[in-house]
């Protein structure tokens, strides 16, 4: 399993949700009703590189689709390892999910919506199965780790001292530029290129986990997470640990400024907070070259129980 680790530095909550590289592009066949077969066929990748993606069609969700929760669990046929991790609404009728090759060898996968283990009663997404291939890769860097109190990075076992730049200083910073690639690789050659910094720490993202468009400033309408700043993030986090180098996200801000999960229905872990932490742990949880820090001021919003709350629910879903 991926040893991901939670921190608390005087009020800052980092969790080093162990990461995973990315090419994205797992083996998609469609039938000609638009529903995935039962086997998914075999598949490769190499040690930590890249994360494969497979689609799944669902023609039947009734509902709220974030609600949907289906799941897949991986096996490395040695028996050394096991992996479950969920899956998430892409849009439209698209379900994806995710892998990240840990250990060489080879993996069987069954994904699972029947009902049974918290999972939906769901026949387009259930019983689908496949074997994935992982091959060495000498030298690749893989999730996040620590040896004592050292960063480190699991498969190079590189030691390193975290030196992010803040990318955008104000509120107002749209995390939507990070979907441009070029502004991004602009950004990599300037800071982890030309002056050695280690990565990027993001603005807070606040009220965007829901609304792209939003500013950081949460609303009581505000219900479910936006595909399109998952997109931004996951292409900033993957082009980042590409380059060598790891990408923090600041979650959450001020309640002054109304940028908690307070402002939602249920408040911090209520029902529409939750719905985000599951997807944050299905969509980003296989990404290496990331981690998150719950917010600031935390002793004037929050307490210990619900940090813990949190850090347990997030884990228990990372795969």
């Amino acid at each position: 399993m991926n040893d991901k680790i939670m921190c608390i530095a005087g009020f800052l909550l980092c969790v080093m949700l162990l990461d995973a590289a990315s090419s994205l592009g797992g083996d998609e066949r469609n039938s000609e009703n638009g529903i995935a077969p039962a086997n998914l066929g075999r598949n490769a990748t190499s040690l930590w590189s890249p994360t494969l993606e497979w689609t799944l069609k669902n023609n039947s969700c009734e509902g709220n689709p974030f609600d949907v929760v289906a799941k897949a669990h991986f096996s490395l046929d040695s028996g050394e390892e096991e992996r479950v991790t969920e899956m998430f609404f892409a849009g439209g009728d698209a379900w994806k999910f995710r892998f990240t090759g840990t250990r060489t060898g080879k993996w069987t996968f069954t994904t699972q919506a029947n009902g049974q283990n918290g999972t939906t009663d769901d026949a387009d997404l259930h019983g689908r199965e496949g074997t994935i291939t992982v091959q060495p890769m000498r030298g690749a860097r893989g999730f996040l780790s620590h040896e004592g109190q050292t960063w480190c990075w699991q498969g190079s076992g590189q030691p390193f001292v975290p030196q992010l730049v803040m990318i955008g200083g104000s509120s107002d910073t749209d995390p939507r530029q990070y979907r441009d690639t070029a502004f991004v690789d602009r950004l990599i050659e300037e800071f982890l290129g030309a002056h050695g910094f280690t990565g990027f720490h993001t603005n807070r993202i606040a009220g965007r986990w829901f609304d792209a468009d939003a500013q950081t400033r949460l609303t009581a309408s505000m219900e479910n997470p936006d595909p399109r700043t998952f997109v931004a993030l996951e292409t900033l986090i993957m082009r980042t640990h590409r380059a060598g180098g790891l990408v923090h996200i600041w979650a959450w801000g001020d309640r002054g400024r109304g940028e908690t999960p307070w402002e939602v229905d249920g408040g911090i872990n209520g029902v529409v907070d939750r719905r985000l932490q599951r997807y944050i742990a299905a969509r980003l949880g296989p990404l290496p070259g990331w981690s998150m820090g719950y917010g600031f001021d935390l002793d004037e919003w929050t307490n210990a129980d619900d940090l813990d709350s949190w850090n347990r629910f997030m884990q228990a879903r990372m795969g």
